[in-house]
């Protein structure tokens, strides 16, 4: 990178501000964006304590405020962009869709629009493996095809379909990440889960009833077409997700156009088995019960891998050992 700035959406966020973090710890120059509605200023505040003048944060809603966002751009010069930026809860989608397309197509558009103002030509975009829906036969490639199941896998991949179409005709060059199941916090724990969130993932409701907060873990169905009966998914370290990150930041001229790369480890794990890694490793015993399936609940979900490990050399580094111990080590000190 030329002028070592990196310009991060979302970064009040935990993927976002994680990243902001690491990249900040490497010495970049990282200019923050978020209107707070997922979240409160508590990352940002992280950031500028431990980074001081590195960081740099402005409070814009990139899907209205396009001016006060060229603004930014222009004053900034960012050489690269990072777009976390998005309603992410796949319960809230289904209430209020309008909303979601509004917000999460709308500030991709924006993004692009100010970065082609100032000739900003690098992209990484955070998508998500929910563009797959229900795989036929699973592990999901990047070359399948996308069955989004609600409103917000359907946001990120029309937001995937502009972003290949403005890469095809313009000067930008984009990397489209499709995370899998990112599961505890980076390795220095500055930057945590928040378990209050509306759409809890799976290790969030672990977590929880670890805690006490729950009394009982509720599984969503018991006799899917798994191994054991329980959903299979792909949890990747959050770690190797900002690593995924970082070495598509290194390799932009290995490219032409849009690259678009699957992020998670290639191993299906069962909900069961997480919950016992978690109390085997954690020592520490989960209550649990099994409720009836949720409506368009996906069977198992997995990773191909094969192409971003041939394109870059990546592959995820972390197990399910340490994601579960990594996951707890910063709330476990609160419990009763």
């Amino acid at each position: 990178m030329k002028n070592n700035k990196i310009l991060i959406t979302g970064t009040a966020g935990f993927l976002g501000g994680s990243l902001a973090y690491e990249l900040l710890k490497k010495n970049f120059n990282v200019v923050g964006i978020d209107n707070y509605s997922n979240s409160d200023g508590s990352n940002t505040k992280k950031l500028e304590k431990c980074f001081g003048s590195s960081f740099k944060f402005y409070e814009l809603d990139l899907s209205n405020e396009l001016s006060l966002i060229k603004k930014v751009f222009l004053e900034e010069q960012p050489e690269a962009v990072i777009h976390f930026a998005a309603k992410k809860s796949t319960i809230g989608s289904k209430k209020a869709p309008l909303q979601y397309w509004k917000n999460n197509l709308n500030s991709t558009i924006n993004v692009i629009d100010a970065m082609e103002s100032i000739g900003c030509n690098k992209l990484i975009y955070s998508s998500s493996a929910a563009v797959y829906g229900e795989s036929e036969s699973p592990p999901a490639n990047e070359l399948d095809h996308l069955f989004p199941m609600t409103p917000y896998s359907s946001t990120k991949m029309a937001s995937e379909m502009f972003i290949k179409d403005i890469c095809q005709n313009g000067d930008i060059k984009a990397i489209i990440l499709r995370y899998f199941n990112p599961v505890c916090s980076h390795l220095d724990q500055v930057i945590t889960e928040n378990l209050s969130q509306e759409d809890s993932t799976l290790m969030q409701e672990i977590i929880k009833t670890a805690l006490g907060k729950n009394k009982i873990l509720k599984i969503f169905g018991s006799d899917f077409d798994t191994k054991d009966g329980t959903c299979e998914r792909d949890f990747i370290h959050t770690q190797d997700v900002l690593d995924a990150h970082y070495v598509s930041m290194s390799n932009f001229q290995d490219f032409e156009k849009s690259l678009t790369l699957n992020v998670g480890t290639g191993i299906s794990v069962s909900v069961l088995e997480l919950i016992k890694a978690f109390e085997k490793n954690n020592k520490i015993k989960i209550n649990y019960e099994f409720c009836k399936k949720r409506e368009g609940e996906i069977s198992k979900s997995y990773a191909d891998i094969s192409f971003i490990n041939k394109k870059f050399g990546w592959a995820a580094k972390k197990n399910i050992k340490d994601m579960v111990i990594d996951a707890w080590k910063p709330f476990k000190n609160e419990i009763n």
